[in-house]
C-alpha cells in the first residue's frame, strides 16, 4: 500500500530516511531539546552516519514531561514520521484531574519539510528551530537560517543554539 502511495521514494538519491528521534530536558529552563536524525539515501555501507534532519528547542510555560518522541521516528517504510512531546499540566481550582499537552512536528522526507500546526517549515530553509508555547500552549515557530548536514551529536547542537540565541544558560544535563 505504501509503496503503491509514494512509489520507490526510498530509492531516491539525497532523500533522509528517518532512523532515531529523541528529546533531552534542559536544565534550569521549561525547555526540552527534539530531534530527528536519519541515514542519507542511497545507503552505501554498513554504518552510515545519523545526519541531522532538524533539531527543535521547545520552551513551554509549564509542566512535566510524560512522554517523549510520540509518533514515531524510527526507520520505516513510510516517508512520513511524526515526532514529539507530552506535558501533564497542574490541577487547577477544582480540577480532579491534570490536563495533558501534546506537541507534534511531522516529518516529510520527500519533500524535505516538517509541519508543525499546519505551517509547512522547507528544511533547506534551516533545519534547527526554536519554538515558544504560548500561555495557551501554541507554537510560535522561529526557523533559524542554519543548516546543519553532519553528523553531530546533542551538546554541540546546544553550542549552536547557545550562539544563535546569545543565551549561554541554556543546558543539556551533563551525562
Amino acid at each position: 500500500m505504501l509503496k503503491e502511495k509514494y512509489g520507490n521514494w526510498q530509492e531516491k538519491t539525497g532523500l533522509l530516511h528517518t532512523n532515531s528521534a529523541g528529546f533531552g530536558k534542559l536544565e534550569n529552563n521549561n525547555a526540552v531539546l527534539l530531534y530527528l536524525s536519519g541515514l542519507r539515501q542511497p545507503i552505501k555501507d554498513n554504518r552510515p552516519p545519523e545526519i541531522p534532519i532538524y533539531y527543535s528547542l521547545v520552551f513551554y510555560p509549564e509542566g512535566r514531561i510524560i512522554g517523549g518522541a510520540v509518533g514515531r521516528g524510527g526507520r520505516s517504510d513510510n516517508p512520513i514520521s511524526s515526532g514529539g512531546i507530552k506535558w501533564a499540566l497542574p490541577k487547577k481550582g477544582n480540577e480532579s484531574n491534570e490536563t495533558e499537552k501534546e506537541f507534534l512536528i511531522t516529518y516529510d522526507a520527500i519533500n524535505g519539510t516538517i509541519t508543525i500546526k499546519k505551517s509547512i517549515y522547507q528544511l533547506t530553509k534551516g533545519n534547527l528551530f526554536v519554538i515558544k508555547m504560548d500561555d495557551d500552549w501554541q507554537p510560535k515557530v522561529s526557523q533559524l537560517d542554519v543548516f546543519l548536514d553532519e553528523p553531530t551529536d546533542q551538546q554541540r547542537i546546544m553550542e549552536r543554539f547557545r550562539k544563535e540565541l546569545g543565551d549561554e544558560t541554556l543546558q543539556l544535563p551533563q551525562q
